[in-house]
């Protein structure tokens, strides 16, 4: 229809932004013969997972935390919701996973993979060894899990 407007959310606005920026990026990169991955990010938890080791190591802060909650669920189960959940977290990550593997010659790895057992909960630890320094920050070990089952893309 002549002389109308068409205008879209700020947020579908933000995603073609995303999605065109990234392509010309990932584009002008491979067009100079550059190998080009792109990693997700790592969860991003609502509550810090040091935290609750710390919690649960010290009994007086274990105590108060069983009474504060009135259950005796762990301070520490190895796994915890995410922050980073929300529609427009999951719509961020799916346009850049669908438009790394779009280009030719560029991969994507998602770190989620290896950490999350679903799209809101993951291990922030295995046994003893910790994977998060903080909410979002990974340790050698973390960066170690994250990685599991990656490998360098052959050069073309």
């Amino acid at each position: 229809e002549c002389g109308k407007v068409i205008t879209t959310s700020s947020q579908e606005r933000s995603a073609q932004v995303l999605e065109a920026s990234l392509r010309k990026t990932l584009e002008s990169l491979r067009a100079t013969g550059k190998q080009v991955v792109v990693f997700g990010d790592v969860p991003f938890f609502a509550v810090n997972p040091v935290w609750r080791l710390r919690t649960e190591g010290n009994g007086l802060r274990r105590g108060l935390f069983h009474l504060l909650r009135g259950s005796s669920e762990p301070a520490d189960p190895g796994s915890d919701q995410v922050r980073d959940d929300t529609p427009q977290d999951r719509l961020a990550r799916q346009i850049v996973m669908q438009t790394t593997i779009s280009v030719p010659g560029a991969t994507y790895w998602d770190p989620r993979r290896q950490m999350c057992a679903s799209e809101d909960a993951c291990r922030y630890r295995e046994g003893d060894v910790p994977y998060f320094l903080d909410d979002n920050h990974v340790t050698p070990q973390g960066a170690m899990k994250a990685l599991e089952g990656w490998s360098l893309p052959k050069a073309q």
